[in-house]
């Protein structure tokens, strides 16, 4: 009994490096083919396509685990959304700074997407990941309010830009960036209904 866990404990740790060098090029592929293309005209300082990267490969290896072994790692899934999560607090807080100003018309939503699509898209994706990780944090029970937490949470961080000149105060983004996280959270329950999937997330091994 006990050969045949070490047998599988060195077996899973074959896997993991292998996973894991798999992850990284699958990574460096996907940035240099496509991503770079799409993100280099908002994201384009060295911090941050580093850490993309390396997020982007965390990301690939659980997918790829979760896959093959029909469970996922608790401390990559956390490490990954507490990363992602600071780097968007990062992108929406300290790389916008210099820009300062009040937009309180919703309208211009329209108007962005005619001529900037990009920049809105990205406000409502990029959030995306965000309520879903928070669904899976209150797993256990997604209270109806957490579906409007994101509007609170991107409102308090475009005061903070406000106060403290860090950016511009922005309806539009509150009105993208809290709808992508609903979308999150929606997506997150959506997925559990599937009880195959259910298991990934709601069982002991998560």
């Amino acid at each position: 009994m006990t050969q045949c866990k070490e047998k599988s404990k060195r077996s899973d740790i074959v896997m993991g490096i292998a996973l894991g060098i798999i992850s990284c090029a699958l990574s460096l592929v996907l940035f240099a083919v496509l991503l770079d293309r799409l993100l280099l005209s908002r994201f384009d300082d060295a911090f941050l396509s580093v850490s993309m990267r390396l997020l982007l490969s965390l990301i690939l290896f659980q997918i790829l685990w979760s896959l093959f072994k029909k469970s996922l790692i608790k401390p990559v899934f956390w490490i990954s959304g507490l990363f992602y999560c600071l780097l968007l607090l990062y992108v929406v807080m300290i790389r916008t700074s210099g820009r300062t100003g009040v937009n309180l018309n919703p309208f211009t939503i329209i108007h962005d997407f005619m001529t900037i699509p990009f920049y809105p898209i990205s406000n409502f994706l990029f959030f995306i990941p965000v309520g879903f990780f928070v669904g899976y944090v209150f797993r256990k029970k997604i209270p109806g309010m957490l579906y409007l937490s994101g509007f609170v949470v991107s409102l308090i961080l475009e005061v903070f830009q406000l106060i403290f000149q860090l950016g511009i105060f922005d309806i539009t983004d509150i009105i993208l960036n809290g709808s992508g996280f609903a979308v999150g959270v929606w997506l997150f329950v959506t997925i559990c209904r599937n009880p195959k999937v259910s298991v990934l997330f709601m069982g002991n091994n998560v």
